[in-house]
């Protein structure tokens, strides 16, 4: 009893609101071969491809071998403007100019490894030039229908009207898988190949959902820190292959983690009978149009976390999602979950909580009633994702335990970066959730 009526007290003194997200990054899911949507949110929003760039490459890489332009197994040498990346700092091969490689090498190098001097390298043997090659990007991407897309370099790294859309990637995904791998099935081996050698380096492929998510088996990643982590993933279950493109995560892991729970929520739907319904067409996606965001400051400037808040009204249930050593991890699963359920416009308080007596991370969603509550626990379940239920009086309790640990570990903070007469020890900033 008196640990509750503690948690009141606290709670009611306490002077901050509770924050509820204005805007999702973007985020799609839909049937690779029927191209239904099963879910989407800011799909038509504009944002910076980064190296899903390279899918389009690959595309006309891929079209160039069907045709009979060029083999996979011709050897084309690499020019010194290819293996420079085409001039940017951006990861790299490493090859000399005046190597001979083939283009099944330069394909499984910019698929796996996401070299941008493969990219520029497969631009000229496909194109002849890279300016001949980016021209070929957007005329093949306004046939597709990539309406809010443009193409300045084969590769991705940033340029600020280098642009997609969730949907327009959606699409390019959608005729690689139709025009290609259907016919060439051999080729799904480019985006799911787990690791690539070269030499004595031996490097996983950068989609970590290949090793996450049984049935996983492609297709590629992105990143400069103007997009934040990017990915379109593919997964394939009782026959059924789905496509997510996630935009704008703060890591390498969580862009992987909310794919996942993305596509266990897609494939749950179908299972539900979502195709009973009146599916969207990803095509009906219309794009938005306008500037893509620069996210730079909350990506590579200092990630920021957003942690959650409490007010004098902590009400209604709560559910508290995972319990994940990275509070980044714990946010990530909070807003997958959120749109996952439906709850996403909805304006509930949320946010990352460090759990009470432990070192890991949750996220915490409340405001809700219980029947949705219960619901929302149970889609995470069937995601994977651990959740746990707090009625009212204990998730007011929750709330002031973490708000009591939150000042402790803010005390010791202050102990530790001040000297005996009381002054800042130098060098040691006081840092605060």
């Amino acid at each position: 009893m008196w640990r509750l009526m503690l948690a009141l007290l606290v709670v009611l003194t306490m002077q901050i609101s509770a924050f509820s997200p204005a805007k999702a990054q973007p985020a799609l899911v839909f049937d690779l071969d029927t191209g239904k949507v099963l879910i989407a949110e800011e799909a038509g929003r504009p944002w910076y491809p980064a190296s899903l760039t390279k899918l389009m490459t690959a595309y006309l890489t891929f079209q160039a071998v069907q045709q009979g332009r060029i083999r996979l197994n011709q050897k084309f040498r690499i020019s010194k403007y290819a293996a420079s990346g085409g001039g940017h700092g951006a990861a790299r091969l490493g090859v000399k100019p005046g190597t001979e490689l083939s283009v099944d090498r330069m394909l499984t190098f910019l698929l796996v490894r996401s070299d941008a001097d493969m990219a520029v390298a497969l631009a000229e043997a496909v194109g002849g030039t890279e300016k001949t090659f980016v021209r070929m990007m957007n005329e093949a991407a306004r046939r597709l229908g990539m309406t809010g897309t443009r193409f300045v370099n084969p590769h991705g790294m940033g340029h600020p009207e280098q642009v997609t859309t969730a949907r327009d990637m959606g699409m390019l995904a959608m005729a690689i898988y139709h025009h290609f791998l259907k016919r060439h099935p051999s080729w799904w081996q480019y985006f799911s190949m787990r690791a690539v050698q070269h030499g004595k380096r031996r490097q996983k492929n950068r989609n970590k959902l290949l090793f996450m998510m049984k049935g996983a088996n492609g297709m590629k990643t992105g990143f400069i820190c103007a997009s934040g982590f990017n990915l379109l993933a593919t997964a394939t279950r009782d026959g059924r292959t789905l496509a997510a493109v996630v935009f704008g995560r703060k890591s390498a892991y969580t862009r992987a983690s909310f794919a996942k729970i993305m596509l266990e929520e897609g494939f749950r739907r179908l299972r539900a009978g979502a195709e009973r319904q009146s599916l969207p067409a990803i095509t009906q996606i219309r794009n938005a149009g306008g500037t893509a965001p620069d996210l730079s400051a909350g990506i590579c400037k200092g990630r920021t976390i957003r942690m959650a808040e409490f007010s004098g009204d902590v009400s209604g249930w709560g559910v508290a999602y995972g319990a994940y050593r990275a509070s980044v991890s714990a946010e990530a699963a909070l807003e997958a979950e959120r749109l996952a359920a439906g709850l996403w416009k909805r304006d509930l308080p949320s946010g990352v909580v460090r759990l009470p007596g432990e070192k890991t991370y949750a996220g915490l969603l409340w405001g809700l009633g219980e029947d949705e509550a219960v619901s929302a626990c149970m889609i995470a379940r069937a995601h994977e994702v651990e959740c746990r239920l707090y009625p009212p009086r204990a998730l007011v309790e929750l709330a002031a335990l973490v708000e009591q640990e939150r000042a402790k570990r803010k005390a010791v903070r202050v102990k530790r970066s001040t000297g005996t007469n009381g002054r800042k020890a130098p060098g040691r900033p006081v840092k605060v959730n």
